[in-house]
């Protein structure tokens, strides 16, 4: 929808149900905005885009509310990744981090982290399949300060796994290797609750039709 027919960014002012399509996403600034939006901690708002931008694979958009003035930060293409499905998550010091669900050294997807200061991205993590392909939400920051997410595909049975990246040290570890009665091909984000983790698989079970698993 949207002037271009591929989406819209939009506010909604709840007192009086007033709706307000704010910029109208195309081809050139990217488009198909999948995952949610974030608001930075210098007051501006960022998001991604899963298509569109120069290379045609996304982006890392800004838009500032009060001038509603959208920018398009980094073209992820120009760094071999892109399709990001779940959005960012920033650290304290102002890096957005987040997933993409292809591109990397083994095409199989990549954690990516963006300062904002210096505009410059590092591809932190590429999956290899083995360690998992094709990651579909957003990272997680446990009270730990350590990130987890989850890969809708790849590892030991092909099915997806749960993983954690120290960014300190920039250490990916493999946590769970998924597949059979835990569960498959997880989608969305996890969430935190009294230390553990919560998540949802799409497919498999005992009854075959996805779990709701919680992660120790």
């Amino acid at each position: 929808g949207g002037n271009n027919a591929v989406g819209v960014l939009f506010s909604f002012t709840i007192a009086g149900a007033v709706y307000n399509g704010l910029h109208h996403f195309d081809n050139t600034g990217g488009y198909s905005s999948f995952g949610r939006i974030i608001s930075g901690a210098d007051g501006f708002l960022y998001g991604t885009t899963n298509q569109g931008g120069a290379g045609g694979d996304g982006v890392i958009f800004r838009f500032d509310a009060a001038t509603n003035t959208y920018t398009t930060l980094f073209d992820l293409a120009t760094a071999g990744i892109g399709s990001p499905w779940g959005g960012l998550l920033e650290d304290g010091n102002g890096t957005l981090n987040g997933l993409c669900n292809v591109g990397g050294a083994g095409q199989n997807g990549a954690l990516f982290r963006y300062t904002i200061a210096s505009s410059a991205l590092n591809v932190a993590l590429p999956f290899n399949y083995s360690n998992g392909a094709g990651p579909g939400g957003r990272l997680l920051r446990h009270t730990n300060g350590t990130y987890y997410g989850v890969a809708n595909s790849g590892g030991s049975a092909s099915l997806g796994v749960l993983f954690s990246y120290d960014a300190l040290s920039n250490t990916y570890t493999l946590r769970k290797n998924l597949g059979g009665a835990d569960g498959a091909n997880p989608l969305g984000t996890l969430c935190e609750s009294g230390g553990k983790l919560y998540g949802t698989c799409s497919e498999a079970g005992t009854l075959a039709g996805g779990t709701i698993f919680e992660f120790d």
